[in-house]
């Protein structure tokens, strides 16, 4: 009979920390837009690198954007709306050293802009080390439109392999000044951290069957 408790308690609190960890690794996910910017990047965009685009450097070169062979182009675009180009976008990339620092659309000190003319603000354009990986990214429109994409890249070679989305993380400055940095929370800091809990919770529970079958076996004898 202890052995069949023990063996539910132990399945249970097992469960629970498998619940949880897919809590918090969902919980990761940025749906939301944080003050001033009102929408964010198409889901399927985060965690990629310009290389895992299609549409590339032909109109990338058509629209005046310049750039070297050891530069990777972004194009964001908002399809039916247009970027405040005041505010503009704000993007995490994951660096080759692994740090993720923020660039903003205006504002990096990396080239940038809208468009190929002031008139074309659907699209927001930034050139960037070849090989840095797209983390996420909010943008302001001048509309209601709540999501955008990544409409066209240009990679460039890189000169070191760029780290896996399974490497650690940590938050550095932009590449060459730009906007302060977003808070990172890593997914594999939080699932460690609540694997724990959920590792202490059936250890406790062990404990707890272990102690009513010492008290049955002093009422048995």
């Amino acid at each position: 009979m202890n052995s069949r408790w023990l063996g539910r308690v132990v399945i249970a609190a097992s469960a629970a920390g498998v619940l949880a960890i897919a809590g918090a690794t969902s919980a990761q996910a940025h749906d939301t837009p944080t003050p001033p910017y009102d929408a964010v990047l198409q889901n399927s965009h985060h965690n990629k690198l310009a290389t895992d685009f299609t549409d590339g450097c032909k109109d990338v070169d058509d629209a005046g954007i310049d750039h070297a062979q050891n530069e990777d182009v972004w194009v964001f675009n908002t399809p039916s709306d247009e970027f405040d180009p005041a505010i503009g976008v704000k993007a995490q990339f994951r660096r080759l050293d692994n740090t993720v620092v923020t660039e903003l659309i205006p504002g990096s000190s990396f080239d940038n802009g809208f468009g190929n003319s002031p008139s074309h603000t659907h699209l927001a354009w930034i050139v960037l080390p070849a090989g840095w990986t797209l983390v996420d990214a909010e943008g302001k429109t001048k509309g209601d439109q709540t999501r955008f994409v990544v409409t066209h890249t240009c990679p460039g070679t890189a000169t070191t392999r760029p780290p896996t989305p399974g490497d650690s993380q940590s938050s550095g400055g932009g590449g060459g000044g730009g906007g302060g940095s977003l808070p990172v929370t890593g997914v594999a800091v939080g699932t460690m951290a609540v694997l724990g809990v959920g590792l202490l919770a059936a250890g406790v529970a062990l404990l707890m069957v272990r102690r009513r079958r010492d008290v049955s076996d002093l009422i048995d004898g």
